[in-house]
């Protein structure tokens, strides 16, 4: 299987003219301010809104099944994705478990954008944006 492009070329841009955390220090920074508005969150997220966008190296949830037993449960509905081909990105701030994720299970070049969306009929991955550069252009409106 060839491997997931760890920082794709929309987020890297990003992290060029800092607007996306480089680091741990400057991702708790968002507890504070937030990166994006809760208008240009509520236009992929209704129910939402702030973000929390993770530093690179993203990771998969794969190698967080192994030390995080929320990706054990079905809340997680971990079923519903390629644990190795997926990449989380954020969430939706403190306390949040409703991850935000890079999916390179139908494209291995051009990942899709989802999100953990919690309901009351369970809980399931929808797509955010059908790629990085029109999930990029949500957070900067």
């Amino acid at each position: 299987m060839k491997q997931v492009q760890a920082v794709p070329e929309a987020i890297e841009a990003l992290l060029a003219e800092g607007f996306w955390p480089r680091d741990n220090g400057a991702a708790q920074l968002q507890n504070l301010n937030s990166l994006v508005s809760p208008e240009a969150v509520r236009a992929f997220a209704p129910e939402e809104a702030r973000l929390f966008l993770y530093p690179p190296p993203f990771i998969t949830v794969r190698d967080e099944m192994a030390h995080n037993r929320f990706w054990s449960d079905p809340r997680s509905a971990s079923s519903e994705i390629d644990p190795d081909r997926t990449l989380i990105i954020g969430d939706f701030g403190l306390g949040s478990d409703a991850p935000i994720a890079l999916d390179y299970s139908r494209h291995s070049e051009t990942p899709s954008v989802i999100r953990l969306r919690w309901g009351p009929d369970g809980n399931h991955w929808v797509e955010v944006a059908p790629d990085v550069r029109t999930f990029v252009a949500y957070l900067k409106a």
